[in-house]
C-alpha cells in the first residue's frame, strides 16, 4: 500500500512531532524545582531527552516530501499512539511508590497509558481516585496534556515548525479539522494558539477573582478551555461549591466547544457573527432544552417523594443541570454532583448530550454540532421533496450555506460510524456486568473525550474494559478514519 518513501514521509514527520513532543513532557520539570518535588525530575526529563534524540535521528534518516492524505492519516494515528506512550513513566513512579496496593505489577503500565491517553485526548477519565494526594508536578503534568492535546498536537506542530503547502494541509485535516481561519493552514494554527492563550489567561483571573486559588484556577483554566476536566480536587468543581466560579467555568466550557473561526469573529466585534452561527444557537439550545428536562424531572421525583426541602433541593439541581449539561456537550467533563446517584433519565440525557459534542473546528469531540444539526434537517428535507415533483430543486440548507448531497452523506456516515464504535463498546461494558445505562454513559464519555463518569473508571476497572475505554478515547480523538487508515496501512496489501 506504501512505497519506502512514503514510510520515509510518515517517520520524517514524526520525527518533528516527537520533538514537540519531549519539550511537552519536560515542562513539569519546572513545577519540581519550584515545588521541591526532585524524585520525579528524572521521570519527566528522562522519557523527554529519549524521545528528542529518536525525533532528531528520524528527522536527520527520513527527509518528508510532500505527504499524502493517508499518509497524514496514518502519521497522525501513530502520534497519537506513541505520545501518550512517552507520558507514562511519570505516572508509573506516582502507582508504584505512592498508591501500589491500587496498581498492582503489570496493572500500573496499563493505568499509566490509561491516564497518559485520557490527557492527551483531553478526556479526563482518571486511574487516580485521591488527586488530592498527588503531587504538584503530576497535577500539573495532567493539566498540561490536556492543554496541549485539546487543541491538538499537530496543530502545534503545524504552528512553530512546518513551513506552508500541502502538507500542512493534510496534516490539518488529518487531525479532524478543516476549518480555515485565514486561507494559510499554518498561520491559522498560530493565530488558532493564540487564542487559545487569551482564553486560558482569562479563565485563570477569572476564577481567582471568583476566589480560587491561583494553583487552582489555573490548572483549571488550561482543563477547562482544552475541555479535558482534569481537576486537582477529587470532587471536581463541586468540591468549592462557588457559584460565581461555575458562573465562570461555564462560558469557559462553551469557549472551548465553539470553533476558532467564530472566536476570530468574535475577536473582530463581529456579534451578529457569533449569534448568527448555527453551531452557536445549536449548542445555546440543546443546553437550554437539557437543563430544563433535567431540572424539571429531579423536581418531579423530589415533590413525588415528599421532600420536606424542595425549593431548596430544586434550586441546588437546577444549577448543577445547567452545569453538568454544558459539561457534557462541550465535552469537558468537570462535575458538580455525584452522576452515580442521578437516575437513568437524566444519565441518558447527558449521555445524548456527549455524543452530540461540541462544535465543529473547537476543541470538542464527539459527533460535533453541526453533523447533528445536517442530519436532523435532512430527514425534513426528504420528507418535503417526497410532496414535490420528481423534477423539482429543493436545496439544502443550514444557515447560510447549501450542502451537496455528498456532504449530508459524509456526515451521515460519520455518524452511522461513530455509533457503531459506541454500541460496541456499550456491549463490551455489559459483557463484563454493568448495566445498559452505566455502559453506555461511560463508553459515550471515552469516546466524546467528556470524562464524566458514573464510578466505573477507576484502577478497580478489569483490564478489559480499560482497553475498551483506551481505544474508545483515541478514536474518537481523531474522528475513526485516521486509525481505519492505519489498520490498512499495517494489514493492506504492500
Amino acid at each position: 500500500m506504501f512505497s519506502g518513501s512514503r514510510i520515509s514521509n510518515i517517520l520524517g514527520y514524526l520525527g518533528v512531532v516527537f520533538h514537540i513532543t519531549a519539550v511537552m513532557t519536560a515542562s513539569p520539570v519546572i513545577i519540581c524545582l519550584l515545588f521541591g518535588e526532585y524524585d520525579y525530575i528524572q521521570s519527566f526529563l528522562v522519557p523527554a531527552v529519549i524521545v528528542f534524540v529518536l525525533g532528531t535521528l528520524l528527522r536527520d534518516r527520513f527527509s518528508p516530501e510532500n505527504i499524502s492524505r493517508g499518509e497524514a492519516m496514518v502519521a497522525s494515528a501513530l502520534a497519537w499512539l506513541i505520545i501518550p506512550a512517552v507520558g507514562i513513566f511519570p505516572f508509573i513512579q506516582f502507582f508504584q511508590f505512592e498508591t501500589p496496593e491500587l496498581h498492582p505489577g503489570a496493572a500500573a503500565y496499563v493505568d499509566a497509558y490509561f491516564e497518559s491517553v485520557s490527557g492527551y485526548t483531553a478526556t479526563g477519565l482518571t486511574m487516580i481516585p485521591d488527586v488530592e494526594s498527588a503531587p504538584r508536578a503530576i497535577l500539573f503534568f495532567r493539566s498540561a496534556t490536556e492543554w496541549f492535546g485539546g487543541v491538538g498536537v499537530i496543530v502545534l506542530f503545524l504552528a512553530v515548525l512546518l513551513t506552508p503547502g500541502s502538507a500542512a494541509a493534510q496534516l490539518y485535516t488529518a487531525e479532524g479539522r478543516t476549518d480555515r481561519i485565514v486561507p494559510s493552514i499554518t498561520e491559522t494554527a498560530r493565530i488558532i494558539w493564540w487564542i487559545y492563550l487569551f482564553y486560558t489567561a482569562a479563565g485563570a483571573i477569572g476564577l481567582m477573582v471568583a476566589g480560587m486559588p491561583a494553583w487552582d484556577a489555573v490548572n483549571h483554566s488550561m482543563t477547562g478551555i482544552a475541555t479535558g476536566g482534569f481537576s486537582v480536587k477529587n470532587k471536581s468543581l463541586g468540591h468549592y461549591d462557588n457559584l460565581n466560579a461555575e458562573m465562570v467555568v461555564i462560558p469557559l466550557m462553551l469557549a472551548g466547544a465553539i470553533s476558532f473561526v467564530v472566536h476570530k469573529k468574535l475577536f473582530e466585534r463581529n456579534w451578529r457573527f457569533l449569534f448568527g452561527n448555527v453551531e452557536v444557537r445549536a449548542l445555546l439550545g440543546v443546553i437550554l432544552l437539557s437543563t430544563l428536562a433535567i431540572a424539571g424531572h429531579h423536581f418531579l421525583v423530589l415533590y413525588a417523594n415528599d421532600s420536606p426541602e424542595l425549593n431548596a433541593e430544586v434550586t441546588v439541581r437546577g444549577r448543577q443541570a445547567l452545569f453538568q449539561t454544558a459539561s457534557a456537550v462541550s465535552g469537558t467533563g468537570f462535575a458538580t454532583a455525584d452522576l452515580s446517584s442521578w437516575t437513568d433519565f437524566s444519565k441518558w440525557i447527558l449521555t445524548i448530550l456527549m455524543v452530540i459534542g461540541g462544535g465543529y473546528g473547537s476543541t470538542s469531540s464527539a459527533i460535533k454540532l453541526i453533523r447533528f444539526v445536517i442530519i436532523f434537517k435532512a430527514v425534513i428535507w426528504i420528507v418535503r421533496k417526497l410532496f414535490l415533483p420528481s423534477r423539482a430543486i429543493l436545496p439544502f440548507r443550514v444557515g447560510d450555506k447549501v450542502f451537496e448531497e455528498g456532504e449530508i452523506m459524509s456526515a451521515s456516515l460519520y455518524a452511522f460510524l461513530y455509533l457503531v464504535f459506541l454500541f460496541g463498546g456499550a456491549l463490551a461494558f455489559m459483557s463484563l456486568g454493568y448495566n445498559g445505562t452505566d455502559s453506555f454513559f461511560e463508553v459515550a464519555s471515552a469516546q466524546g473525550n467528556v470524562g464524566l463518569s458514573v464510578g466505573i473508571s477507576g484502577p478497580q476497572l478489569e483490564p478489559i474494559g480499560k482497553v475498551v475505554l483506551i481505544f474508545e478515547m483515541l478514536v474518537g480523538r481523531l474522528e475513526i478514519l485516521p486509525f481505519i487508515a492505519l489498520a490498512g496501512f499495517m494489514f493492506g496489501k504492500r
